[in-house]
């Protein structure tokens, strides 16, 4: 039974090998000394104001992608960078994407995305590159820098990233990981349903184990210019905010082009009568 079971094994591993089986979570192999992380940004002007953001370090110890059925339209298998203190009146000119390939595939496409943060994850898109091709990336243990155009003025706290458009196929590129850095955000992917993770956003730990960052940032160079609100909440709380859908979300009423300054949450006070009543008010003896 036992000499049976071994055989079984080891036939299973031989016809995963020869029939070409992957894992749909791919990584191109932990480097403990890592490879060093590109420098320079690309599209914004760096005069004043200018600011880049990125969470991981000067190396990179491994890279991940998705592929085969992790990839599925329209945005399983995206990877994001969580930003908590991304700026609240910044216009984002750039997101730089560190990537690499074990095989060449020159012309493959990502979709870029900044997204709002919703409890803790990606929410509302407010902003997209969609079918963007980054050109020539680095073969690993090179990776390369990528400058993709963007415009989105984000709400404070937001995630930056990308999606790689080979659904059904072997990965094409893949984004650095910072394994041994600071961090300083989350390093997040949506999973795929039937791949054997919990479907939806979560950390790529569950994937690829602990990760500080991904390479994975973005560029401001000029100040938004847009007409903002307030949310009044249910217990008339005034919040100053942009974002409609986070204040509806939260049972708020959103309002347009207003300051919590000029008290617009404020309920004026109802008193219970008749109509009858209000009309003996104005009566005369």
């Amino acid at each position: 039974m036992i000499r049976f079971s071994l055989l079984f094994s080891s036939l299973f591993v031989f016809n995963m090998a020869s029939s070409g089986f992957a894992a749909d979570n791919a990584d191109v192999g932990y480097r403990p000394d890592g490879v060093p992380r590109p420098t320079g940004g690309g599209l914004c002007d760096e005069g004043d104001p200018y600011l880049s953001q990125f969470n991981a370090d000067a190396t990179y110890e491994n890279a991940y992608a998705w592929q085969y059925g992790g990839i599925v339209v329209p945005d399983y298998g995206a990877f994001a960078e969580f930003y908590p203190d991304a700026p609240f009146d910044l216009f984002t000119c750039s997101v730089l994407l560190d990537l690499t390939q074990t095989t060449s595939r020159p012309g493959t496409l990502v979709d870029v995305y900044v997204w709002d943060e919703y409890d803790g994850v990606p929410g509302l898109v407010i902003g997209t590159s969609i079918g963007v091709d980054p050109g020539a990336v680095g073969t690993w243990p090179e990776v390369s820098r990528h400058a993709i155009g963007m415009f989105a003025c984000p709400y404070g706290a937001a995630f930056v990233g990308f999606w790689g458009n080979w659904p059904g196929e072997e990965a094409a590129y893949f984004v650095g990981a910072d394994l041994d850095g600071p961090g300083g955000g989350g390093a997040f992917t949506n999973y795929a349903p039937g791949i054997g993770f919990p479907t939806g956003w979560n950390t790529v730990d569950a994937a690829w184990g602990p990760t500080q960052a991904l390479g994975i940032g973005w560029e401001f160079d000029t100040y938004c210019d847009r007409i903002g609100g307030v949310c009044c909440l249910p217990d008339g709380t005034c919040v100053e905010t942009y974002d409609e859908f986070d204040c509806e979300s939260d049972g708020g009423t959103y309002i347009v082009d207003a300051l919590c300054s000029e008290d617009p949450c404020s309920v004026s006070p109802v008193i219970d009568t008749s109509w009858g009543k209000i009309k003996r008010l104005y009566d005369q003896p």
